[in-house]
């Protein structure tokens, strides 16, 4: 029953992924509509305290109108503690947004496909062990970016963001650029 899940998430994903270049040629139609890429890095912080601080990166894709969705990839590699761990998660959400002359401000919450690994050393300490890891968790992200007004299409700001799953849980903040189509 979970990969049957998994499959079909994954579907999901492609299809939307598929669909892109349909939406942005259909520009066109949705006057106001607004789209936005944004990079972002930043430090990643598990829920148990085992796991260690870890780096986190990502790249969203936002689009909208009255209802706005992202879509995005997470990559979060542990690089303190006990145990490493990888954790590279999809997700598609919907939120809302709110834009003016100087700022963006959106937040979306969505389910997440994670996939990772981590690195578990066994009970005498002297043999590493990788642990596979596949699970179904639930993504919230806030923004707040601040466009510079001779360039809508520019801005920076920050994030902050949470992944709840089975595996790993996580939470923290990132410094993100944004791409814009300037609405």
């Amino acid at each position: 029953m979970k990969i049957k899940i998994l499959h079909y998430l994954l579907l999901a994903s492609i299809l939307m992924l598929l669909l892109t270049p349909v939406t942005i040629s259909a520009r066109s139609f949705f006057k106001n509509k607004v789209e936005w890429i944004n990079l972002s890095t930043g430090a990643s912080y598990p829920v148990y305290s085992r796991w260690g601080k870890g780096n986190n990166f990502s790249l969203n894709y936002q689009f909208g109108e009255r209802i706005f969705y992202q879509a995005g990839l997470d990559m979060t590699q542990g690089l303190t503690g006990g145990t490493n761990y990888i954790v590279n998660t999809f997700h598609f959400s919907a939120g809302i947004c709110d834009t003016s002359r100087h700022f963006l401000a959106a937040a979306f919450v969505g389910p997440s496909l994670n996939f990772g690994k981590a690195k578990i050393p066994d009970v005498s300490g002297l043999i590493t062990l990788w642990g596979q890891t596949n699970s179904i968790g639930l993504v919230l992200n806030g923004q707040l970016f601040f466009r510079i007004p001779s360039a809508k299409e520019f801005g920076f700001g920050t994030e902050i963001y949470a992944n709840f799953n089975r595996a790993i849980n996580y939470y923290g903040v990132r410094f993100s650029l944004l791409f814009g189509n300037g609405n």
